[in-house]
């Protein structure tokens, strides 16, 4: 099983890769951590041999009094450890982290309300305004807590997308429900540089989710505001492309 990563409105050649074995004290440190070159098609990530579970993704351009980072979590359908003391781990120096990950077979969901806590240089960074856009065309603002924490709530609403958008068989392939991208973004100024930091991953319909429900308009504006920084997925399937 492979996904190819590709970056969106960000620039890099190389994608840091982490995986659940990471921060383990009887884990292969080799095998925890990995940096992949950018390919033509993206950045390919395979599992570590005989691991599966969450890998941690990121990616940073830095330019003039700016640095833009954009991370997700790629699932991998095998035994692993808890992600736990991964995600626990400072990767980067402005981090936007899910605590916890959905479980094995989880998802994110139409309005359900899931904590993620906003780090800098390590540490909690409070008061901090955390940004949700969704695919749906939802624009939300959370804040930080004293302990870095913020609540995010997806929108209750969730608005299947027409097949024209969804591509063939992509809302109800294998029997799954529809899912839809979310990025989270913040920012955060120290002296003259300024960060700017995202994270996206997916979210499903919520219990109550009708068919019935209008269509989606599509997607204009997500991650247009903040022109924030993408990892976007997709699975390869054997060796085909």
């Amino acid at each position: 099983m492979q996904r190819w990563i590709q970056p969106r409105q960000i620039t890099s050649t190389t994608l840091d890769l982490f995986s659940s074995l990471h921060g383990r004290e009887d884990g292969d440190q080799n095998q925890a951590y990995r940096q992949l070159s950018m390919e033509p098609k993206g950045f390919l990530v395979t599992p570590e041999k005989g691991v599966g579970g969450y890998h941690w993704v990121q990616t940073t351009q830095q330019e003039a009094g700016v640095i833009r980072s954009a991370s997700s979590m790629v699932y991998f359908s095998m035994p692993s450890p808890s992600p736990k003391v991964m995600l626990a781990q400072k990767k980067q120096r402005l981090e936007i982290i899910p605590d916890p990950m959905p479980r094995e077979h989880g998802h994110y969901r139409a309005g359900e309300s899931w904590p993620f806590q906003i780090r800098f240089a390590g540490q909690p960074l409070p008061q901090a305004e955390l940004v949700l856009e969704t695919e749906q065309g939802e624009r939300l603002t959370f804040q930080s807590d004293a302990d870095g924490m913020a609540m995010v709530t997806f929108p209750a609403q969730f608005k299947e997308k027409p097949k024209e958008e969804a591509g063939a068989g992509q809302s109800h392939r294998h029997g799954r429900r529809p899912q839809a991208e979310f990025v989270l973004a913040v920012s955060h100024q120290e002296g003259d540089q300024r960060y700017l930091t995202a994270f996206n991953h997916h979210y499903r319909p919520g219990p109550f989710f009708q068919k019935s429900l209008l269509t989606g308009l599509g997607f204009f504006v997500f991650g247009m505001a903040l022109a924030t920084p993408l990892l976007s997925r997709k699975t390869k399937k054997g060796g085909g492309a």
